[in-house]
């Protein structure tokens, strides 16, 4: 029975932290679109090693599943707003699906726009342009369907 109870403590203190985490994300977006005068200017630049948010050693970057895992552990959300400049640094011995690139950076995509996204985000390390081309392509062309 205690240990019941304290199942459901600990998901209702997790649901708040992560509604109060999501609406001040929220507002912050919506700030920065109707207010950019109010927004603090982002800072000029931060590096992402994916080799960082690898659980696995030999796991590649394959799975849409894992691109929005890998999404959250580095709370790219939060950094498009911060810093001007996101570089992230690709392993040279991964593999990189455009179903992971679709996974990490589709809601980016939609925000920013193409050609936003291809300013403020770079890659450095294993050249990724092929996935990353098509894994564009193919969320641009879902937005017009």
């Amino acid at each position: 029975m205690i240990l019941l109870i304290m199942i459901l403590a600990s998901v209702v203190i997790l649901l708040l932290f992560f509604r109060k985490s999501i609406s001040e994300l929220t507002y912050l977006k919506w700030l920065n679109r109707t207010h950019p005068e109010f927004c603090a200017p982002p800072e000029e630049k931060i590096t992402l090693n994916l080799n960082d948010f690898n659980d696995y050693d030999e796991r590649p970057f394959g799975t849409h599943s894992y691109g929005q895992i890998v999404r959250i552990r580095t709370r790219l959300e939060e950094l498009i707003y911060q810093y001007e400049t996101i570089e992230i640094v690709i392993p040279e011995l991964s593999f990189v699906s455009t179903s992971f690139f679709r996974g990490m950076f589709e809601q980016t995509i939609l925000e920013l726009g193409k050609e936003e996204f291809c300013r403020r985000i770079k890659f450095t390390g294993k050249s990724i342009n092929s996935i990353a081309n098509l894994a564009v392509e193919q969320i641009i062309k879902n937005i017009k369907t």
